[in-house]
């Protein structure tokens, strides 16, 4: 078993060993802990390679190898989709939900219609050919895990709502990423909302994807791994097939 690949460590905690049995699924290689039976995949890349991908080419030119084409010419379609997630969300919303962080905000699409519904809204997206330049103001090009504490102090308030959308599969650590949010960046009664694909349902066969997606929860992995990180889950939904979104609240959300 190779173990110089990217994930060393499960979503459980448990270290990545010779006991993780190796499959293949829908054309990866997968590895499952023992422990909790979760799925990651094997990719062959460093840390730094990993983060170069999605700063330098998973916009542009694998997204065109993979036919979708670059995320800046699909804004028109994800403001359409964004519409719907907010027509989905704002049953969750209170008026002291008005400061937004979409972290993986992509093309900018959710950012630009949140602020056209009065949000105080923002994106961290570290793929800086992703988004529109009129959106430069409110996107900061780095990665969560690139982030520091000053990163963080940047933005001033923490915020009522963070939104990671077809995000968290993608992180090689997602627990740490959790944490992040958690201690520094959603308000302690604010919203986290956590979309990630259903792998295991007909709709969501398409997320079987190579090198893009790492992790592949079940929808109790997925929820049990959320609520571990000490996040309540107020709902979850499937407003798109294939997709499921949980609704998480902070630590004194009600």
């Amino acid at each position: 078993m190779n173990f110089m690949a990217l994930i060393k460590r499960c979503s459980c905690g448990l270290e990545v060993d010779s006991q993780f049995k190796s499959s293949q699924m829908h054309g990866l290689t997968m590895r499952t802990c023992p422990s909790c039976l979760v799925r990651h995949q094997v990719v062959e890349l460093s840390t730094s390679e990993y983060s170069k991908f999605y700063s330098d080419d998973y916009h542009t030119s694998f997204q065109d190898d993979t036919t979708q084409g670059p995320y800046r010419d699909r804004f028109e379609h994800d403001r359409h989709i964004a519409h719907i997630r907010f027509k989905e969300y704002h049953k969750f919303l209170t008026a002291e939900n008005t400061r937004l962080l979409d972290i993986g905000s992509g093309n900018g699409a959710f950012v630009y219609e949140a602020s056209g519904r009065g949000f105080e809204s923002y994106g961290l997206e570290p793929g800086k050919k992703a988004y529109l330049d009129f959106l430069g103001e409110n996107i900061v090009n780095k990665t969560l895990d690139e982030c520091s504490l000053e990163d963080f102090g940047s933005f001033g308030e923490r915020f009522g709502i963070v939104v990671m959308h077809d995000v968290i599969e993608h992180l090689v650590d997602p627990v740490s990423a959790l944490r992040k949010i958690r201690d520094y960046l959603l308000e302690d009664d604010g919203l986290l909302v956590v979309d990630l694909p259903d792998y295991y349902r007909p709709e969501g066969l398409h997320h079987w994807r190579p090198t893009q997606h790492l992790w592949f929860w079940n929808t109790t992995q997925a929820a049990d791994m959320l609520a571990n990180e000490s996040f309540k889950i107020a709902s979850m939904t499937h407003p798109i097939p294939g997709k499921t979104v949980f609704y998480l609240g902070g630590k004194s959300y009600k």
